[in-house]
């Protein structure tokens, strides 16, 4: 807080009106003199994911400007998210591959408290069944996810959206997935996640499905 004028200003308090802000280092109320200033610090420590704002207010015996509003702006940190599991092939694909394992990798950015988006990469491998070749697949895609109760220890949420799958052997094909999962908070900067999601790759012959149940962690940064 500066004092840009030529005498010295008594300023009386500063103050935050929403619990996900807090000074930390307040230094008034404080004289300031001509031409310096006083540092006072805030932290953001959100309840609930997205953006917020808030007002600081600042009353001083300024003649203009007694009291004098800044709006802070904040918004919660994306994610790294680690998931690994089983996959298991459906319909067509399940005629000639039985259950495999799965490993992605998932950037998770909140938006709101209940809605985020992500953007994700996956690695999985089925057993091919006797006689028939492994398959393995890369996924990419991107999803939306809303959570029902994002203030609750254990958190619900829904995800679904569009991704490109390239099987081997095989080709790339377009597609879309939906699921469902189940969050919980181990702490300030991580969480732990178990999901299952349904993909569908729609191709010129049988579109092929699968499923996959994963548990992940959840690091915010």
């Amino acid at each position: 807080m500066c004092n840009t004028g030529s005498c010295n200003l008594q300023v009386t308090s500063a103050a935050v009106g929403y619990a996900d802000f807090t000074l930390i280092n307040d230094p008034f109320p404080a004289t300031v003199s001509p031409d310096s200033c006083l540092d006072l610090v805030v932290r953001f420590t959100p309840l609930l994911p997205g953006k917020k704002s808030c007002g600081l207010v600042i009353n001083s015996d300024d003649p203009d400007t007694p009291v004098v509003v800044r709006t802070l702006t904040a918004r919660t940190p994306p994610a790294l998210s680690l998931h690994s599991g089983l996959v298991d092939p459906y319909g067509h694909l399940g005629s000639t591959t039985k259950q495999g394992s799965t490993f992605g990798l998932i950037y998770l950015q909140p938006f709101s408290p209940q809605w985020a988006w992500d953007a994700r990469l996956a690695l999985a491998r089925f057993d091919g069944k006797p006689g028939q070749d492994d398959v393995d697949l890369i996924t990419a895609g991107a999803e939306a996810r809303f959570t029902f109760n994002p203030a609750a220890p254990l958190r619900i949420f829904l995800n679904g959206g569009l991704g490109i799958y390239h099987f081997d052997p095989g080709d790339v094909e377009g597609g879309l997935s939906l699921g469902l999962g189940l969050a919980v908070s181990t702490g300030d900067a991580m969480s732990l996640e178990l999901t299952y999601d349904y993909h569908l790759a729609l191709t010129a012959s049988p579109d092929l499905e699968y499923g996959q149940l994963q548990l992940g962690a959840v690091f915010y940064f």
